[in-house]
């Protein structure tokens, strides 16, 4: 929480060839944060686990594709 808002966040990750954790990259990991104000979503931020913003959404999606058909 901070103010009216409040922060829901789900890591997940793209499937990667290498089962390894070890051979994972930064990228390879989407942090998805749904961003709520009085009950509503107000923004849904996608980043990587160092916090820079993803651009490309079919890294992300997966993790919240549940989520999304929710709403309609």
């Amino acid at each position: 929480m901070e103010g009216a808002r409040e922060y829901m966040t789900y890591v997940g990750e793209k499937p990667t060839v290498a089962s390894d954790p070890v051979n994972q990259t930064d990228s390879s990991i989407c942090v998805a944060t749904f961003v709520f104000r009085h009950d509503m979503v107000e923004r849904l931020e996608y980043s990587t686990l160092a916090g820079r913003l993803v651009r490309q959404i079919e890294n992300c999606y997966g993790i919240v594709d549940d989520c999304l058909t929710l709403v309609q």
